[in-house]
C-alpha cells in the first residue's frame, strides 16, 4: 500500500492561464493524464476550485493525491493574475497537508 501512495503522490496539478483561456492539467511525470479548460472571465477564484474538484473526481482522486502544484501565466495578464494564481497554489499545498 505504501508504494501505491508514492505512485499517486507523483501526480501534479499545473494551471495555465493564457489570454481568454484557463487550462488545468493533471500530470504524471511529463505526461498529461487529464485536463479541464474554461473561458477566463476574470473569475478565476470563483471557478478554479469547482473545476479542480471536477477534474480530480473524474480520476477518482482528491487533493491529498497531488504531490506538486505549479502555474504558468501569459505575461500580458499582469501582476494581479500572478498573485491570484500563486495564492491558489499555496492554498492547495496547505489543504493537502491538512488531510
Amino acid at each position: 500500500m505504501k508504494s501505491d501512495k508514492l505512485w499517486v503522490n507523483m501526480k501534479k496539478l499545473h494551471l495555465i492561464i493564457n489570454e481568454g483561456n484557463i487550462t488545468l492539467h493533471l500530470c504524471e511525470g511529463d505526461s498529461i493524464v487529464d485536463y479541464i479548460e474554461w473561458v477566463d472571465d476574470r473569475d478565476l477564484l470563483e471557478k478554479f476550485f469547482v473545476q479542480c474538484d471536477l477534474l480530480l473526481k473524474r480520476q477518482e482522486m482528491d487533493i491529498s493525491h497531488i504531490g506538486d502544484f505549479s502555474h504558468d501565466l501569459d505575461s500580458s495578464l499582469g501582476v494581479t493574475s500572478e498573485r491570484i494564481a500563486t495564492t491558489i497554489m499555496k492554498s492547495l499545498s496547505f489543504a493537502r497537508t491538512q488531510n
